[in-house]
């Protein structure tokens, strides 16, 4: 990528971040930048809780980078005592960029519920650098790739989801 005539040489890269804190009951998620927070229901369900960027358009998006960069986070609360999760991905938008499923929030979200049900906290970590390479390789987007997850301590009962997630 080069930088566009007139932009500041310190910032033709821009910079996304994504955030997810739990206190109590609450989740806490704040983006800015393009990328995905993903939150898995207790069903399999997406849920996307954080609104969308309206200055992204496949070429500009915002950034920790830009001038106005505190008014620009995209803020969301969920409240985890009415809504039952069994994870949060948080991922740069070369993982999204990469799927074949369009749109493919849904697909993936019944995948990783039947995994968070299945597999080891370990072996879900294990696997993260492998999704990420693949989804940066030539076969995936090409882009830079990073993944969080932030899982539910007990992926096996979310009646109520209050406790902080580990």
């Amino acid at each position: 990528m080069r930088a566009a005539t007139g932009d500041d040489a310190v910032i033709a890269y821009g910079s996304t971040l994504l955030l997810a804190v739990v206190c109590r009951q609450w989740l806490v998620l704040a983006q800015i930048g393009d990328g995905d927070i993903l939150a898995i229901r207790s069903d399999g369900s997406a849920l996307l809780p954080v609104p969308g960027d309206p200055v992204l358009d496949g070429r500009q998006t915002t950034s920790l980078c830009g001038p106005r960069a505190a008014d620009e986070f995209r803020v969301a609360i969920v409240d985890l005592s009415s809504t039952a999760l069994l994870g949060v991905m948080l991922a740069t938008d070369g993982y999204g960029n990469a799927q074949l499923a369009d749109p493919w929030t849904e697909v993936f979200s019944q995948d990783l519920a039947e995994l968070l049900r299945s597999c080891e906290p370990a072996s879900l970590a294990d696997q993260l650098p492998v999704w990420a390479g693949r989804c940066a390789s030539g076969e995936g987007s090409g882009d830079d790739t990073t993944i969080a997850l932030l899982l539910a301590p007990d992926r096996t009962d979310h009646q109520q989801a209050t406790e902080p997630a580990r």
